[in-house]
């Protein structure tokens, strides 16, 4: 076993994912719930999703190189045309909301002096 690349895919991984939604959802789950079995679900999860994702990984290494370089621009391309085409939607909205939020005018309903994210029980219990 390759020990540099497991410890090179781990930092990767790590760093990367830290500041990701699953981060957030466990923590926020472990404030409402026991955190060992928080821990093992997303442990799970994370497990599923990864065999799902090297197993993916391994059957696309079967295919030509041309036909992964022609899907892999494909599916970028259309994501742009997607975010190109919802941009001036999103404007819009942005714009009907009146812009950005500004100092004192409230807070994103489970936001939480300092940014914390809290969830609904925890916020009925404190007021």
């Amino acid at each position: 076993m390759d020990w540099h690349l497991v410890l090179a895919t781990f930092w990767l991984i790590f760093l990367v994912e830290l500041p990701d939604k699953t981060f957030v959802a466990a923590l926020v789950l472990s404030t409402r719930y026991r955190p060992f079995p928080v821990w093992i679900g997303v442990g799970l999860a994370f497990g599923v999703q990864c065999l799902v994702a090297v197993t993916a990984g391994q059957a696309v290494s079967f295919l030509p190189e041309w036909i992964v370089h022609a899907l892999s621009t494909l599916m970028f391309l259309i994501g742009a045309i997607i975010l190109f085409r919802q941009a001036p939607k999103a404007d819009a909205e942005e714009k009907e909301r009146g812009g950005v939020r500004r100092e004192g005018q409230g807070r994103p309903e489970g936001l939480a002096r300092g940014g914390h994210v809290v969830p609904r029980t925890v916020r009925s219990r404190v007021g």
